[in-house]
């Protein structure tokens, strides 16, 4: 059974090295994308996501709700990533400080799509690989492909893909409630 992050942070909390494996596993795609987002290169971004695991490991006992726990790391990559940002800004002759986004100039609405993003992909990644493949082509592909060269590349009936892809979302929407996302 997939854990909650109410579960997963009790855990970790508890020292289970095990926990915050998962629990990196679970968010670190959103930290990254969220300190690449904040006009950092790929070295500084992981500079940025490391410190904002620092930052949540120092503050675990005083987070008091983990079910906002991806929305507490989103907030704290960004802000981080933005400082790093000004200051790698203010030391480079030639970049441009104009291009780095004020925290709030970030909706609590962004932060929540961002969240949820991240939870679909954890939920998404606990499905077998048939389904993780049919809804990646038929949600996440930017070529929007068809059902007929969906069909042919997953090697399916393509009179079988509306069933199987019902199927697939319910195994995603029951992953999605056992986690405590819906």
């Amino acid at each position: 059974m997939n854990k909650t992050n109410r579960q997963l942070f009790e855990q970790v909390k508890l020292g289970h090295q095990p926990a915050w494996k998962e629990l990196v596993a679970r968010y670190e795609q959103a930290v990254m994308g969220v300190a690449m987002r904040c006009g950092l290169d790929r070295t500084d971004a992981e500079d940025c996501a490391q410190m904002s695991w620092l930052a949540l490991y120092r503050n675990l006992n005083s987070i008091r709700d983990p079910d906002k726990l991806g929305g507490w790391l989103i907030r704290t990559t960004r802000r981080n990533g933005v400082r790093m940002a000004k200051r790698l800004a203010l030391t480079s002759k030639y970049a441009e400080s104009d291009g780095v986004m004020e925290m709030d100039q970030y909706s609590n609405e962004e932060v929540t799509k961002l969240e949820l993003q991240v939870h679909l992909q954890y939920a998404i990644n606990q499905l077998d690989d048939r389904c993780q493949k049919l809804l990646r082509a038929l949600f996440f592909s930017p070529k929007g492909d068809s059902y007929s060269e969906i069909a042919r590349r997953l090697d399916i009936s393509l009179n079988s893909i509306g069933p199987f892809r019902y199927r697939c979302l319910e195994k995603l929407r029951r992953i999605l409630k056992e986690c405590g996302f819906l």
